[in-house]
């Protein structure tokens, strides 16, 4: 995004600069909801039983709300943060934001993390030895992902962290998906 975002703000920005200002301060979602909705459908493709319906309405809904929010805020901005602009489509108010929006958004994603490790479990403890096999490939990548994204996170500057976490993030992050394949190619 940083290469697609002018350095300086526009006067003027046209539609197709709002939409990509918009979606790229939400862009996270891209990753983090599908990385949920694998680990609660893999490798069946569906939830564990029909009980579990609901925290796949409730991704979509995070990620709709997300998406909508951000590409509809009264300011969008930079992707470096250092200037902004009114939104010339933006009716969503900054203020929202607030801190009863933050625990409702925390508890969602935490409700959403527990419910995704807990199905790869249960779904690992019902299965048998091919589909277990093949959940344990997922397993090590995401296991690999969450120690280095963990790292990341729990750095002491992580914005300067310049380290190993910031050579090993790309490689957890397609880690993934070659897991994902190798299950799927090895097990059928």
């Amino acid at each position: 995004y940083e290469a697609l975002t002018p350095s300086v703000p526009q006067t003027d920005p046209g539609l197709w600069l709002v939409v990509l200002l918009g979606l790229a301060s939400s862009s996270w979602v891209f990753f983090i909801y599908p990385l949920f909705h694998l680990l609660l459908t893999f490798p069946t493709g569906r939830p564990l039983s029909p009980r579990w319906s609901p925290l796949v309405v409730l991704e979509v809904v995070m990620v709709g709300f997300m998406l909508v929010s951000g590409l509809f805020a009264e300011r969008v901005s930079s992707v470096d943060g250092s200037w902004s602009l009114d939104n010339p489509i933006g009716f969503v108010p900054e203020s929202l934001y607030g801190p009863v929006f933050e625990v409702l958004w925390a508890t969602g994603l935490y409700a959403l993390t527990v419910a995704a490790l807990l199905s790869i479990v249960l779904r690992y403890r019902r299965a048998r030895s091919i589909e277990r096999q093949q959940i344990k490939w997922l397993l090590y990548a995401v296991l690999f992902f969450a120690c280095v994204y963990g790292g990341l996170a729990f750095s002491a500057d992580p914005e300067q962290s310049g380290g190993l976490f910031d050579l090993l993030l790309p490689l957890a992050v397609i880690g993934i998906g070659v897991a994902i394949a190798i299950a799927l190619l090895r097990y059928r």
